[in-house]
């Protein structure tokens, strides 16, 4: 294998060990597409049943379209 071979294969499994870090982080900590399932979600806690990010993403796409 050339010198070029081997530093492919060093970045790729880097890349990996990169993904997998980040899939185990968000996992235990939980983050935006895990939101509902994360311990700091108050519909998840027997909250109003209502998602705050969902409705704040809402809220903003229907004033960009109102602003066309």
């Amino acid at each position: 294998m050339s010198p070029i071979d081997i530093l492919v294969v060093l970045i790729v499994i880097a890349l990996v060990a990169l993904c997998v870090r980040s899939q185990l982080k968000s996992a235990k900590e939980g983050s935006c597409s895990g939101c509902s399932s994360s311990s700091s979600c108050g519909t998840h806690h027997g909250g109003d049943g209502h998602c705050g990010v969902a409705q704040k993403m809402i809220s903003d796409v229907d004033k960009a379209f109102d602003a066309q």
